[in-house]
């Protein structure tokens, strides 16, 4: 009977052993590493707002870590976030702002606690909250686009030996569908690089760990998109979302005198006079139309955004007007048909930060 009994407490305690530990294995299995991209809607007073939303998660065990980063028109905040993700439920909150392109008095809301259901391997839907005057509550939805970048386990003396591969895909921001482009990439640490996507949009290249890189896409019938990414990881995934130009809009082939014309995708380096590749299509239309009009000439002005000192925009437009000017030399075009200047951030067109303020437009002063 002593022997019976040891069994069956030896039994007992085994199955318990058993069933915590399933237990544990199940609260630990779930993973949402990765970068999640969908819609966060911000209902208030009876309005809706609908924005874009991109979720980058690290965990570790039940501990998550990561950025929330709110897309709404033109405008972005990046937020650091801290919480927790056990068996199928994501408990966050947001904490500092790490990066944000937003017009003055412009304010987010703070603090935002967000309650997640994974609603499969790939899809999260939940709620937020958030207690910032104008704030009220909203609805999640976001899809996993990319699965987590293994870790990095070992570091060389010299990081900048070490490469990242960063990899994504081209959307049409409105339709959401594939768009085959071309990627413009010039690093602070690696040289320029012309990368055409594959037929489905989707793109991949290698670039220095710590690296900066200024990326600018590129496709006949939308407007140009230009961002940095600042490369930090082994791998990064990073999708782009092109916008359509208007049907109506037309480079001017036949401008009138006098009338300034914005050359469409003339594009620099950032902060510099360097001309991306992009820009030469539209250059060599306005060669070849000067080769036509002999007798034309024309004024270049050079115009940036009122982001930073005014005396170093004016230098800048100056030195980017004057690199246009010898690309067209280059072109044949006789150094006396063509004058410039530079405006820096004193003839905005739209409210800064804004892309459109940077600019290079042509104007007529002789047929």
């Amino acid at each position: 009977m002593k022997h019976y009994f040891l069994r069956l407490t030896t039994l007992i305690a085994l199955f318990y052993f058993i069933t915590i530990k399933s237990a544990c294995t199940q609260a630990q299995s779930i993973n949402i590493d990765g970068v999640w991209e969908g819609i966060m809607t911000h209902e208030t007073d009876g309005y809706t707002q609908t924005w874009q939303l991109v979720l980058t998660f690290e965990q570790k065990g039940s501990r998550v870590r990561g950025t929330t980063k709110i897309i709404a028109d033109d405008r972005y905040g990046v937020f650091a976030l801290t919480g927790s993700a056990i068996n199928n439920q994501v408990s966050t909150i947001e904490g500092q702002i790490v990066d944000q392109k937003v017009p003055n008095g412009w304010n987010w809301c703070m603090a935002r606690k967000m309650q997640l259901i994974i609603a499969s391997q790939n899809k999260l839907e939940g709620s937020w909250t958030s207690q910032t005057s104008g704030c009220s509550r909203g609805k999640i939805t976001a899809y996993r686009t990319s699965e987590p970048a293994p870790p990095i386990t070992k570091i060389e003396e010299n990081p900048s030996v070490i490469e990242s591969v960063i990899s994504g895909q081209i959307f049409d921001k409105q339709t959401r569908k594939s768009v085959k482009a071309t990627l413009s990439i010039i690093g602070d640490k690696s040289p320029m690089q012309t990368i055409p996507t594959r037929n489905d949009g989707k793109y991949s290249y290698n670039a220095p760990i710590s690296d900066i890189s200024d990326i600018s896409i590129t496709e006949d019938g939308y407007e140009p998109l230009r961002e940095s990414i600042n490369i930090d990881r082994s791998a990064l995934t990073k999708n782009f979302f092109l916008i359509p130009k208007p049907a109506s809009v037309e480079t001017n082939i036949e401008p009138k005198r006098n009338e300034p014309v914005i050359l469409k995708n003339v594009l620099f380096k950032l902060s510099t006079a360097t001309l991306l590749p992009q820009s030469f299509p539209e250059l060599d239309r306005l060669a070849s139309l000067m080769q036509n009009k002999p007798t034309m000439k024309i004024r270049l002005e050079g115009h940036t955004d009122r982001i930073g000192d005014a005396a170093s925009n004016l230098k800048l437009s100056q030195d980017r007007v004057g690199e246009v000017k010898r690309y067209l030399i280059q072109k044949g075009i006789l150094d006396t048909r063509i004058m410039t200047k530079g405006y820096g951030d004193t003839r905005t067109i739209c409210s800064p930060p804004c892309e459109a303020n940077r600019r290079v437009e042509f104007v007529v002063t002789e047929q």
